[in-house]
C-alpha cells in the first residue's frame, strides 16, 4: 500500500477546492472561446455542425485554457499543504522505473483494444460520435497544437487535479482508497459528459487502472505517462489512418 502525503486539506475541502478548480478552469475556457469568435466573426456567422479552421483555433484555445488554469491552481493549492508540490502530489520517481510504465502501458493497450472492439461492434456509431470531436481538430491545419492539447495538456491537467490533489485527500478519509478511486473517477468521468455512454463507462474504468497505478507505484507520472501515451497514440491514429466516421 503506497504512502499518502501529508496534506492540510480534508477529503470535503479537497472536493471543494477541486469543484472551484474547475470552475476556474471552465471560466478561462469560456472567456477564450468568446474572444477568438468576437474577433473572427464566427459567433456570427460560423457553421457549428461543420468544423472549420476558426473553430478548431477557437476550440483548442480554450482547451489549453482549461489545462493551463487547472495545471496552476492545482500546484498552488498543493504549495498550501506545507510541501513541495512534487511531494504533494506524488511526482516521484516510480520505484521500478521504465518496466513498471511500460507494463501498465501494455495493459492499458490491451484493455482499450478489446474494450473498443467490444463497443465498436456493438454501436458503432456511439463510437463515431465520440471520436468526431478529436477527428476534426487532430485533421484541421493546428494538428500540431491539437497533439499538445490533448497528449501533454490533458493528461498533465487531469491526473494532477483528480489523481493527485483529490484521490489521496479522499483515500485517507473514512471512505478509503477503493471507493475514493470511485468517487474521484465520477468526478473526472463528469469532465467527458459528452460522450455515449460506451465513452463514459471506458473513461470510467481507465480512472480506476490509473488510480490503482497511483497506489501500487506510489507515483503520479506513471498515470500521467500513461495517460498521455494513450492520448497520443489514439491521436495520431485518427489522424494518419484511414478512419472515415
Amino acid at each position: 500500500m503506497t504512502s499518502w502525503p501529508d496534506s492540510r486539506w480534508t477529503a470535503a475541502q479537497a472536493t471543494i477546492i477541486s469543484v472551484l478548480i474547475l470552475g476556474a478552469g471552465l471560466q478561462v475556457s469560456a472567456e477564450l472561446a468568446r474572444a477568438f469568435a468576437v474577433g473572427s466573426g464566427f459567433g456570427e456567422t460560423g457553421d457549428l455542425h461543420r468544423p472549420t479552421t476558426t473553430e478548431a483555433a477557437s476550440t483548442l484555445a480554450a482547451l489549453a485554457g482549461f489545462q493551463a488554469t487547472v495545471v496552476a491552481l492545482t500546484l498552488l493549492v498543493s504549495c498550501v499543504s506545507g510541501s513541495r508540490p512534487a511531494a504533494a502530489l506524488m511526482l516521484r520517481r516510480p520505484a521500478d522505473g521504465a518496466r513498471i510504465v511500460a507494463t501498465a502501458l501494455l495493459g492499458l493497450g490491451a484493455f482499450a483494444l478489446i474494450y473498443s472492439a467490444i463497443a465498436f461492434s456493438i454501436d458503432r456509431s456511439a463510437v463515431a460520435g465520440d471520436l468526431a470531436p478529436a477527428i476534426a481538430l487532430i485533421r484541421s491545419e493546428h494538428g500540431l497544437a491539437a497533439l499538445i492539447v490533448l497528449g501533454v495538456g490533458a493528461p498533465l491537467a487531469e491526473e494532477l487535479l483528480f489523481r493527485g490533489f483529490l484521490y489521496p485527500a479522499l483515500s485517507k478519509s473514512r471512505l478509503g482508497p477503493a471507493v475514493a478511486a470511485m468517487v474521484s473517477t465520477l468526478g473526472w468521468t463528469a469532465l467527458h459528459a459528452g460522450y455515449s455512454i460506451f465513452g463514459l463507462v471506458e473513461v470510467f474504468l481507465i480512472g480506476l487502472y490509473f488510480c490503482w497505478l497511483l497506489v501500487c507505484t506510489g507515483s503520479l507520472w506513471v498515470p500521467i505517462l500513461c495517460h498521455g501515451v494513450y492520448n497520443t497514440t489514439l491521436a495520431l491514429g485518427l489522424k494518419w489512418l484511414p478512419i472515415s466516421l
